[in-house]
């Protein structure tokens, strides 16, 4: 599948963080100023990318309510499926919101949801449809895409991440670079609200998948998605997979700005980029 997009000159796939675009902790509430500032990076840097937005505090409360990640119970599945609904309604709402912004702003962005179009088997992606994607990206469009709820064959249903959307994006269609733009400087080897946390400038991956530095992470209970350990995970196969260079910068900063406009970090940009290590350094 993956040798049919390569005549695709995609500059960069782009992850707007759930937690960085609204306000987690408090229900179906937007950062406006984030996406704002999200939105004229975009607009500035003028690239062929794939957006691909979290939920935030769109979507988790009821999937977590109805327990949608772990899939059909035989005791509450009539439920669950209003629960799947809701789940949809709710991020399919942040979606417009984050549309809606991109237009108005000049940006020809467009709207595709995986629900429908992409399936799993125990939580693992088995069927993509990329086509729309592509033919988007062909005419000049910029898809938005975000995390969902979508059909499990094995579960019924289940959640699907936008950072394991961002895989098989990166697989298939061959960006030069995957940012994400978060409401952190980057990866820090501790929760960066602890006084002793430490940046990581530089995360090295070994083409097996290992990376060398401790990192401590922290999730809020009702993130069905994994937190930033599906984000780690998901720049470590990106990088040792593909080696595409992923970058985490924080929304508004001028690493942000020089990563999306001159496809490289300046060295006093504040930042972590994920990247494969060098031979001598893998032994």
């Amino acid at each position: 599948m993956a040798q049919q997009h390569e005549h695709l000159q995609v500059d960069c796939v782009i992850k707007l963080g759930g937690s960085a675009i609204t306000c987690k902790e408090q229900f179906e509430k937007i950062n406006l100023e984030a996406i704002n500032a999200a939105v004229n990076h975009i607009d500035r840097a003028k690239k062929n990318c794939v957006i691909i937005h979290g939920a935030g505090s769109f979507g988790h409360f009821q999937a977590k309510k109805y327990n949608i990640a772990s899939g059909f119970k035989d005791t509450d599945s009539s439920q669950q499926r209003i629960g799947f609904s809701q789940t949809r309604l709710s991020v399919t709402k942040l979606n417009h919101i984050i549309v809606a912004a991109l237009v108005e702003k000049g940006v020809p962005a467009v709207s595709i949801s995986p629900c429908g179009l992409w399936k799993t088997t125990e939580r693992s992606i088995t069927s993509t449809f990329l086509q729309p994607i592509t033919d988007l990206l062909t005419a000049g469009f910029i898809p938005v895409m975000h995390g969902d709820a979508v059909i499990d064959t094995s579960l019924g249903c289940t959640i699907l991440s936008g950072d394991t959307i961002i895989k098989a994006l990166a697989k298939n269609l061959f960006p030069k670079r995957v940012i994400f733009l978060t409401d952190t400087d980057g990866i820090y080897d501790r929760p960066p609200q602890n006084d002793d946390a430490k940046l990581l400038r530089y995360i090295s991956v070994t083409k097996d998948g290992r990376i060398a530095d401790e990192i401590k992470t922290s999730q809020l209970v009702h993130d069905v998605t994994g937190g930033i350990q599906i984000k780690i995970a998901s720049a470590t196969d990106i990088v040792s997979k593909f080696n595409i260079p992923v970058h985490i910068v924080k929304i508004g900063s001028a690493a942000a700005w020089n990563i999306l406009n001159k496809g490289e970090l300046e060295e006093t940009d504040i930042a972590t980029s994920v990247i494969l290590a060098r031979p001598e350094v893998e032994k």
